[in-house]
């Protein structure tokens, strides 16, 4: 079988390892390849920046769809999933996916550690679509930003397990890490808590494989759609106002 492979929509290196790190704590003998995209936004952090990283995801999905058995989006938004499933046939998840999909399943109070008060909403509206009402969930700030988070320090942990604390004390039977760079933090959680954590790298190679060993998946309610890949650009405003000029002094 060919390897599957994990996708940072965004241009982070340091957030394409920690991706890689915990993509490869999955369960299964499967091999795992981690990448970026190659443009679009340094962090996922706002709806423009899921609308350009859904755009390169697709892009880079198509370019390699028949190079692995499956993908995964790595960002909790999983931005491009539903359209990259409308074009490939190659099972394909996000990590957003897979760790509300196991978080519904197995717990009734679900604690999620987000980046910062600003994400709540668009998180909660994210765990809506399957079907987890807003009773159910407890939150948790960092109040940072992803790049300030996705490595390992002492003082990053602390923050980790503080939240995740929080979160217990509130109910919490379980606890999800909505974003790709919070990886690090399943250990120290683990140690100071004694929940599960769900880490939405691990758990959607997991998913992956578990599709690929079925022989298939069934998200999928019709075939792909005829696809020729990327459109090219249209002309830029300035392209447009000298074709118009030609067109004047002729």
């Amino acid at each position: 079988m060919k390897p599957v492979l994990i996708i940072n929509p965004n241009t982070s290196a340091s957030m394409t390892e920690s991706i890689r790190h915990g993509a490869r704590q999955a369960n299964g003998d499967g091999s795992v390849d981690a990448t970026n995209v190659p443009w679009g936004p340094i962090s996922v952090e706002t709806e423009l920046d899921s609308l350009l990283a859904a755009s390169a995801v697709v892009e880079l999905i198509w370019e390699r769809r028949n190079d692995y058995s499956g993908f995964a989006i790595a960002c909790f938004d999983d931005p491009g999933l539903a359209e990259v499933r409308e074009i490939v046939t190659a099972p394909v998840v996000g990590i957003g996916e897979a760790a509300i999909l196991r978080a519904r399943d197995a717990h009734s109070v679900i604690g999620v550690i987000v980046v910062s008060e600003r994400v709540v909403g668009r998180v909660q509206e994210h765990f809506g679509k399957y079907e987890v009402s807003g009773d159910r969930l407890r939150f948790a700030s960092l109040d940072g930003c992803v790049l300030d988070l996705d490595t390992p320090s002492d003082a990053v942990s602390e923050q980790f397990v503080i939240a995740a604390q929080q979160l217990v004390m509130r109910g919490a039977e379980c606890v999800v890490l909505a974003c790709a760079g919070f990886s690090h933090a399943v250990g120290p959680i683990s140690d100071a808590v004694g929940v599960p954590v769900m880490d939405g790298n691990r758990l959607s190679i997991e998913l992956l494989w578990s599709y690929l060993e079925a022989g298939g998946y069934d998200q999928k309610s019709e075939a792909p759609q005829p696809f020729e890949g990327v459109r090219p650009s249209k002309p830029t405003w300035q392209e447009r106002s000298n074709a118009n000029v030609g067109r004047n002094q002729s």
